[in-house]
């Protein structure tokens, strides 16, 4: 059976009155990372009357919420390409790249209802999960996020605005909000323990958008601030703590190959690594046979893995939203570790502050907005 923790039952109820009631408008509720969000999607579908699609942004968030799901004894069908099932049942988890050729079968189905998670992903006005929407004509439509954040462009460049100030993606409302410090103060939450080794970071130039800093001055500056070294001093340090899983940051797939070949019994991940390569990498470093993975904007939005006891930032970054998320991947709490070392080499914690400050506020005539200490 399944049981909700603390609020999750409180989270599990609104998001199912939101998604049966008889408004249009698309509803984001936030849940912080580590907050449980596969098992309160699981027991949002459980107590939904009609066909319900679940869409997922990569293989492994997919994966995670359909095992939660059918751990207890519930049947879904899979549709996408990556995990070599197109399936469609009254309980569908799916990611929108394989999903969004095939509307008529959704159609046909009669799906009525719609979650998202990790919503502040790609969910733009014009984006393929906007178009499906339209195509399948599914009116109950539930958004499921930890940064509800977005940036929009401006006279003045970018400005960073809450999902629902946004008129760049489908979301009009945000429903509810469960606060980080809810979390850290019922034990949710692995203590966070930081140790800043920043000097001067070099200079750093924005994208055109604005969202973050660009390839080129992020490869400078990992190299003029001699980082390499850094972080191998930095892993030393933590291996002779005692610390048993480590997850470096680095800014290019560059940087991550040659500090792998520095770290006896590493191993490195990106983008375009091989599907079967990463996959024994991230089984490796799950099982602990592997202490140290290297990483290049992979190992973000939905890698679950509890026993992470340190995080190494070497990359500098301009996005609250990619912070918080690597900052996350060591909240999730196990009974082997009693905190999660942070080593900050790119200036991070100073500029942003720790994450366990960051909240959610609503101000009368202003609406939702973002605030750290």
């Amino acid at each position: 059976m399944m049981k909700p923790r603390g609020t999750q039952e409180e989270f599990v109820e609104k998001a199912v009155e939101v998604l049966k009631s008889k408004s249009t408008r698309k509803t984001v509720m936030v849940a912080p990372v580590a907050y449980g969000k596969s098992l309160c999607i699981a027991l949002i579908v459980s107590r939904l009357d009609g066909p319900c699609i679940i869409l997922q942004p990569n293989k492994e968030l997919l994966e995670q919420n359909y095992n939660k799901y059918t751990s207890y004894g519930n049947e879904a069908s899979i549709f996408s390409a990556s995990m070599n099932s197109k399936e469609l049942g009254h309980v569908t988890y799916a990611t929108i790249g394989s999903i969004k050729s095939h509307p008529e079968a959704v159609r046909e189905l009669k799906v009525k209802y719609l979650i998202i998670d990790e919503c502040h992903l790609a969910t733009g006005t014009t984006s393929a999960t906007s178009r499906f929407i339209k195509q399948t004509k599914i009116k109950n439509i539930l958004g499921v996020t930890a940064t509800p954040v977005l940036l929009q462009p401006t006279f003045d460049g970018t400005m960073l605005k809450t999902m629902d100030r946004s008129q760049k993606n489908i979301f009009s409302a945000i429903g509810h909000v469960v606060q980080i410090g809810e979390l850290v103060r019922a034990g949710y939450w692995s203590k966070l323990v930081y140790e800043l080794r920043v000097n001067t970071i070099p200079h750093l130039e924005y994208t055109s958008t604005g969202s973050d800093y660009t390839k080129e001055s992020l490869k400078v500056a990992y190299i003029e601030s001699e980082s390499e070294g850094k972080c191998i001093k930095a892993v030393e340090d933590l291996r002779r703590e005692g610390r048993k899983s480590i997850l470096v940051f680095v800014p290019n797939v560059e940087a991550a190959k040659d500090l792998s070949k520095k770290i006896k019994g590493s191993a490195y991940v990106h983008g375009m690594t091989k599907k079967s390569e990463r996959v024994a990498i991230i089984d490796g470093f799950k099982d602990m046979s592997i202490d140290v993975v290297i990483n290049v904007e992979v190992l973000t939005t939905g890698f679950d893995h509890p026993q992470l006891d340190a995080i190494v930032l070497a990359r500098p970054t301009a996005s609250i939203a990619l912070y918080y998320q690597i900052m996350g991947r060591g909240t999730r709490i196990h009974p082997e570790k009693a905190n999660t070392k942070i080593v900050d080499l790119s200036g991070n914690v100073s500029n942003f502050g720790p994450i366990e400050y960051l909240n959610y506020e609503y101000i009368n005539g202003y609406g939702w907005g973002m605030f750290t200490r």
